[in-house]
């Protein structure tokens, strides 16, 4: 007894070590926001600085006990982001206290509850984001508290722990609405695992009633005081997706990548736990639990969504770095290449099949008897009403799933097991790769985010406004420095930004110039790295190409244009009418599916091509490409908006910017029609600025 407690604490206070050195490795200090935290902090900024309530828009979850925590922090060490980064450092802290806890209660040895925690606390999503404000670790760090306390009370009935599960299960639910559902899912697994009197049932109901008041006592304030955050999700929300044609394949895929995300972030356990499992079934039943484990597996080949999801983890390792070329050029880097996303993929598909092995040999055992396991049985449900919110939610990223590791954990370990020593060495192999990617991802993205606010701040050192930089997500949200625009690549950044006369990048970009550098070190790709911050560089050389649709040349086939050397194709579909200018349009339908095609040539990196036209059409069946004509790498394509007047022109324009990789010297414009009804077009302009 005494030998295996030192064991424990030695393996405990190991854990403990280990992660606090992880953190000196990643050095979390620094004064900036990550990912979707600038918006939290600036509820607590106005708590605790201002001292007023007052929320930002762009959070979907309560926020409220964080907003508070953050707050109290604020308060005695002044506002900072690095405050509130330690703050939840602290939580994430609890959090291994808490689960090591919650494990050890389930009955596992201590080499299985330290492989547990270690699958949890270096789960990449859970490390990367203690190292941040976010809401994800706070939430399953009470919510999981919240579980252990009612998991106590079904054990020995002592109010204490139900008074105290209530009160952290209130806490969850004003960090995130899902924590609503804890108090729900142990009413009914007391209700299921054992015979129930009306006098035991009452605290359980209130338990219920109460966590539930809190929710709806609190939106009715905000609503009351006309304090609700736009993006705010409300209960009425959920069922928003009901009416979606959409809703049947959506929810199977998210299903799926639910499964996939679950297995591969649990695949040291499973590793750990397959052989005591396999041991434990007879050999007909053990080989129709891996053939139905295979099939049930199967649909995860079809998976149609990019794997990995983000929004934390990606092809480019942990973090998502959210800078102007982020999202259309080809500067983000490192890039696990093609063949290491099928590697990963095949991965999650072989650990999908081993978790839904371990699933189906758990739920046999609670078949059996539900009363052994109520606390499986709790995970299980706990599980099944989480994975409803993420189904129906309307946002849906990877970080959302991290709570069902701990609680999958619970649900499918058997108790007792017996394992293989190998099975558990190659257990830690695995799990210490988990760790070595988990803090060098988590490193490179605080270090890169760390050289590129060193690059913002010393531009507005500079008397460079806020205004005139697009600094990336964080720091458009935090400076407010614009309204939210349509993502379009070749125009602003989505992401609030007024003017990017400076912008921070990657790498090079079109039509701007590198003015500084900042390096940093980083740990996946074991060399030094950028990070750049540009300025734009105004063009003036515009080369005009304009057609009205009135001129062909001598052999009337093709178009005129103001440039002689370039004409446009598709005359014969030129119609004398209600045209736009003059007296003759184009009109496309089924038999003249092409208008107004062009090759350009002599076409340079980096340049811009403009093309405007006036339409009528009432339909969205038509739009403009501009593309290479034997690559798929350069292939560009915007539909015309619906207009459903018959006589009123619609103008449209859109532009492309030649990457600063392109290997062409020419590039291809048309018109293309793929509709029922015919659409009109005239007054076609292409605008070359170089």
């Amino acid at each position: 007894m005494n030998e295996n407690s030192s064991i424990d604490r030695l393996r405990f206070y190991g854990l403990i070590l280990l992660w606090l050195l992880s953190l000196v490795v990643v050095n979390p200090i620094g004064d900036f926001p990550l990912n979707d935290d600038w918006s939290y902090s600036i509820n607590v900024f106005n708590l605790s600085e201002n001292g007023i309530w007052k929320f930002s828009d762009w959070p979907g979850m309560i926020l409220i006990a964080q907003t508070v925590w953050g707050a109290a922090f604020t308060t005695l060490f002044g506002f900072s982001f690095t405050v509130l980064r330690l703050s939840t450092l602290l939580v994430a802290f609890f959090s291994i206290l808490i689960f090591w806890r919650y494990f050890k209660s389930i009955s596992l040895s201590s080499s299985a509850a330290t492989i547990s925690c270690l699958v949890l606390i270096f789960n990449p999503i859970f490390f990367s984001l203690s190292n941040s404000f976010m809401t994800e670790v706070p939430f399953i760090t009470v919510f999981g508290f919240s579980a252990f306390l009612y998991s106590r009370y079904s054990i020995n009935n002592k109010t204490s722990y139900l008074l105290a599960g209530t009160l952290f299960a209130i806490f969850a639910t004003l960090i995130r609405q899902p924590g609503v559902w804890l108090p729900i899912a142990f009413l009914i697994t007391y209700l299921i695992s054992r015979p129930v009197k009306i006098k035991q049932l009452i605290p359980l109901v209130l338990s219920c009633v109460v966590v539930v008041s809190a929710l709806t006592g609190y939106l009715y304030w905000l609503k009351s005081t006309n304090r609700i955050p736009e993006m705010l999700a409300m209960p009425v929300d959920l069922f928003g997706l009901f009416g979606n044609p959409g809703f049947a394949t959506l929810t199977w895929h998210r299903t799926m990548i639910i499964f996939f995300y679950v297995a591969l972030f649990l695949l040291p356990v499973l590793i750990y736990i397959i052989p005591g499992i396999w041991k434990e079934s007879k050999n007909a039943k053990r080989w129709l639990m891996v053939i139905i484990s295979c099939v049930l597996a199967i649909p995860l080949l079809f998976m149609p969504d990019k794997i990995p999801l983000g929004n934390i983890l990606s092809e480019h390792g942990i973090g998502p770095k959210t800078v102007k070329d982020t999202y259309w050029s080809g500067n983000m880097h490192p890039t696990l290449p093609a063949y290491g996303l099928d590697v990963l993929r095949w991965i999650g598909i072989a650990s999908a099949a081993l978790l839904y092995y371990c699933m189906i040999h758990a739920l046999r055992r609670l078949r059996k008897s539900v009363s052994a396991a109520p606390l499986s049985l709790f995970a299980l449900i706990i599980i099944v009403g989480y994975c409803g919110f993420l189904l129906l939610a309307s946002y849906f990223f990877d970080r959302y799933i991290l709570l069902l590791v701990p609680f999958v954990i619970i649900f499918i370990w058997p108790k007792p097991l017996k394992t293989s020593k190998f099975a558990s060495a190659v257990s830690f192999a695995v799990v210490a790769i988990f760790i070595l990617f988990t803090i060098a991802g988590t490193h490179d993205y605080i270090s890169w985010n760390r050289a590129k606010w060193k690059g913002l701040n010393k531009l507005m050192e500079n008397g460079i406004k806020p205004g005139q930089i697009d600094g990336g997500f964080e720091f458009n949200g935090w400076y407010e420095t614009g309204p939210r625009t349509e993502a379009d690549p070749f125009q602003k950044s989505w992401w609030f930004v007024d003017d990017d006369e400076y912008a921070a990048a990657m790498g090079p970009l079109c039509n701007y110039e590198i003015i500084n550098h900042y390096t940093f070190r980083s740990f996946l790709t074991m060399r030094r790295d950028s990070i750049y911050i540009l300025q734009r560089i105004n063009t003036t050389d515009t080369i005009r190409i304009f057609s009205d649709v009135e001129s062909l040349t001598a052999d009337r086939g093709k178009l005129t244009t103001t440039d002689p050397d370039v004409l446009f194709g598709n005359a014969d579909a030129r119609v004398k009418g209600n045209a736009h200018s003059g007296n003759y349009y184009l009109e496309l339908d089924k038999k003249h599916i092409y208008g107004f095609s062009t090759t350009l040539k002599d076409i340079i990196p980096c340049e811009i091509i403009n093309v405007s036209f006036w339409f009528i059409s009432d339909h969205t069946d038509a739009g403009i490409v501009v593309a290479y004509p034997r690559s798929k790498m350069f292939y560009n394509y915007k539909s015309i908006d619906k207009h459903t007047s018959e006589d009123d022109w619609q103008f449209m324009t859109y532009k492309v910017i030649i990457p600063m990789n392109y290997p062409w010297d020419t590039v291809q414009v048309y018109l293309w029609f793929r509709g029922e009804n015919p659409a009109r077009f005239d007054d076609f302009m292409i605008e070359r600025i170089k």
